[in-house]
Formats: C-alpha cells, sequence, structure tokens
C-alpha cells in the first residue's frame, strides 16, 4: 500500500500499525523515493495499542505530501 497524505500543520506526528503478520512502514520526504524505515512489526498484532506498535515522533512539515509505504511480508 502506497499513500502520500498532504500534512495541513506543521508537527511531530507518530504513526501505529496493526498486522496480520510481518510489516514494514516507511516514510520518504517530499518528491523522494528514498525511503526510510520507521516501524516494523515481525508477528501477528492485536488491535490492543502498544508502545512497540508506534513510531518515533516524527516532524513533517505543513504544506507538503510525504510518500508513505506499508509492506506486508
Amino acid at each position: 500500500m502506497h499513500v502520500s497524505p498532504f500534512i495541513s500543520m506543521d508537527g511531530e506526528y507518530k504513526f501505529w500499525i496493526f498486522s496480520d503478520d510481518c510489516s514494514l512502514l516507511r516514510i520518504a520526504q517530499p518528491g523522494k523515493s528514498n525511503f526510510r524505515n520507521i516501524l516494523e512489526s515481525k508477528s501477528y498484532t492485536s488491535y490492543a495499542l502498544s508502545e512497540n506498535l508506534r513510531s518515533e515522533s516524527i516532524f513533517l512539515k505543513a504544506g507538503e505530501s510525504y510518500p508513505i509505504e506499508m509492506i506486508h511480508k
């Protein structure tokens, strides 16, 4: 899955993942294709919020569109 959300407000953002299996969440800078891993799950996850399923804070700038990929392994 690949999305490029438009950011409406400068700020620190955190991302969560829930997965049926192994998954990897990646983000790139606007206009770039070099993704960096921000979060990974190596097994099934429940739908309970858990700190190990949350990314570190990432600063995103208003007016930009950041490519995000979720890879299901």
